[in-house]
């Protein structure tokens, strides 16, 4: 990463102090961002500000990350491989934002009625399919036709808790249920194991490059030929 590279954020107006990437902004010098979040500022209404842009294993808050990667879905594929790689503190956000989506997913949070919808949780689903989640989906799909009227509170919870208990036995070890139950041992490894795994990621080889683009492309095909067979 340069160290002449900078990101304008905005302060979130519902939570003073926490601070969000207005996405897709970086810049190579520092009058240009300054330049660009006085006009964030005066459109927004928000207060903002300039920093230096960090690197992405860094990034650690999931909704920023989310932002700078583009979507919650490569955001939580991150995570995914944060944690396959090792880091607890990664499983421990995944963890976190999926059982949170299954929750929306079945309709327990404030937009219940509109989780009927199989419409509204097309977005939702989205994130489970791109971390290949398929047997949950499958799960809240059986619910779903179990009770179309609304699915009761106990049976999300105890998809949750199901959820989360395979995940760990999947792993082969303990994960704290919640990112704030991590100690300070677990979030320093973490933060070493991604650093690792990012600079080795910089240093890959034409060839490894083309070997990941080409299973990003089967992916991409298998997940379209899934489509054709649904809208048949």
């Amino acid at each position: 990463m340069s160290e002449n590279e900078y990101i304008v954020e905005f302060e979130d107006p519902n939570k003073a102090g926490n601070w969000i990437p207005v996405s897709g902004a970086i810049y190579k010098s520092k009058e240009r961002a300054e330049e660009r979040s006085r006009k964030e500022a005066k459109a927004m209404g928000v207060e903002t500000r300039v920093s230096p842009r960090p690197p992405i294993w860094e990034e650690w808050n999931f909704m920023k990350l989310a932002s700078r990667m583009g979507g919650t879905a490569p955001a939580v594929r991150e995570m995914k491989k944060r944690g396959e790689a090792g880091a607890v503190a990664a499983w421990a956000i995944y963890k976190q934002h999926v059982k949170n989506l299954i929750r929306l997913a079945c309709g327990a949070g404030p937009e219940g009625e509109w989780a009927r919808e199989p419409a509204f949780r097309t977005t939702l689903i989205g994130d489970l399919e791109a971390v290949g989640e398929e047997d949950l989906i499958g799960q809240i799909d059986g619910l779903w036709r179990k009770h179309p009227k609304g699915i009761p509170r106990s049976e999300v919870l105890d998809l949750q808790d199901d959820w989360d208990e395979s995940v760990e036995r999947r792993v082969g070890r303990r994960i704290p249920r919640s990112p704030d139950d991590l100690t300070r041992e677990e979030i320093e490894e973490s933060k070493r194991v991604t650093r690792e795994l990012h600079i080795r990621k910089e240093k890959r080889t034409p060839e490894e490059k083309v070997s990941e683009l080409e299973e990003m492309k089967r992916e991409l095909e298998r997940k379209i030929e899934k489509l054709r067979k649904e809208t048949k």
